[in-house]
C-alpha cells in the first residue's frame, strides 16, 4: 500500500467542529454541513473519508450515526472514529456504513489480556452478511 490521504470530517451535534485549546468551535465552511463537505470530498477524488465523532468522543454518546450513514451512502469508504472504546461503539459505527473504525486510546483499560481483546471479536462481525446482534 502506497501513501494515502484521508480528508477527515469532525462532527459535533451533526455540524462541522474542531477542537481548540478553548474547546469545540463550529466551522463554517459547506454551510457547517458535514455531508456537503463529504460530498465535495468524494467529488474531488477522495476515496475514503475518515468521519470523527466528536460527541462519541467527548460524551460518550454516538450522536452523529445518521452523518455516517449519509456520508456512506455517497458510495465513498467511511472510516470513522471518536471515542471508540467498546465493541457497541465499534458496531454501531459498522452498523451506520463505515467499513472501518479506528479504536480510541481510551480502550485499553477495556482489553481482556487472558482471553484477547474485545476488538479482535469486531473483525467478523459485518452488517452486510446480516449479522448485526
Amino acid at each position: 500500500m502506497g501513501f494515502e490521504v484521508i480528508p477527515a470530517i469532525d462532527v459535533a451535534d451533526g455540524r462541522l467542529a474542531r477542537f481548540t485549546p478553548d474547546g469545540l468551535v463550529p466551522i463554517e465552511a459547506f454551510g457547517g454541513e458535514p455531508v456537503a463537505a463529504a460530498e465535495a470530498f468524494a467529488a474531488a477524488g477522495a476515496p475514503r473519508i475518515h468521519v470523527v465523532d466528536m460527541d462519541l468522543a467527548f460524551t460518550g454518546d454516538a450522536r452523529n450515526l445518521g452523518i455516517v450513514r449519509s456520508i456512506a451512502e455517497l458510495g465513498v469508504a467511511v472510516q470513522a472514529s471518536g471515542g471508540v472504546t467498546s465493541r457497541v461503539d465499534a458496531e454501531r459505527l459498522i452498523s451506520a456504513g463505515a467499513d472501518r473504525v479506528v479504536l480510541g486510546s481510551a480502550m485499553g483499560p477495556t482489553m481482556r489480556l487472558n482471553t484477547g481483546p474485545w476488538w479482535r471479536d469486531c473483525a467478523g462481525f459485518s452488517p452486510k452478511r446480516g449479522d448485526d446482534t
